[in-house]
């Protein structure tokens, strides 16, 4: 009886059903951390007079306040708002003021 040759065989090649090896939520769950890690940090080094707190709906949405305390705007409070992107922490990714 002879061996069947393998050499002839076509088989459809494996193709990957995700391109990374962690799931999406796993994903975004650790850029979620990274950002929370980013905020804690950001709160220590921070300025005097610039305050900066995340949103309590949305985690990428920070309130911020700077309190001019000297110059040609002393006594000034300035509010803005940073919307920082799903992709942020990735590469070409930036926050918007």
């Amino acid at each position: 009886m002879a061996s069947p040759d393998l050499t002839t065989q076509h088989s459809k090649p494996a193709t990957p059903t995700r391109v990374s090896s962690v799931p999406t939520g796993r994903t975004q769950a650790l850029k979620d951390l990274k950002l929370t890690i980013e905020y804690k940090h950001l709160k220590q080094v921070a300025p005097g007079g610039v305050i900066v707190t995340p949103s309590f709906d949305n985690l990428r949405r920070w309130h911020g306040v700077i309190f001019v305390r000297k110059g040609l705007y002393q006594g000034g409070v300035f509010k803005f708002i940073v919307e920082l992107p799903q992709q942020y922490n990735d590469h070409d990714a930036w926050p918007h003021v």
